[in-house]
């Protein structure tokens, strides 16, 4: 089905993953080009899921 919307993730103070999915919106910029920006918050649909890649820091004594 392809990208649902526009995702963002941060890493809250306490190690926390935030993530944020928002509806996709197009706009027409100053240049006359069209750009995918975030709209409305949404939540994830079911039967649907987001990938997270992580970089897990190094074990000790590795």
């Amino acid at each position: 089905m392809g990208e649902l919307g526009v995702v963002e993730a941060d890493e809250g103070t306490d190690g926390n993953i935030i993530v944020r999915l928002y509806k996709r919106k197009y706009i027409l910029n100053d240049d006359g080009e069209i750009e995918r920006t975030k709209g409305d918050p949404i939540d994830v649909p079911e039967n649907s899921w987001i990938d997270i890649r992580l970089n897990m820091p190094p074990k000790d004594g590795n």
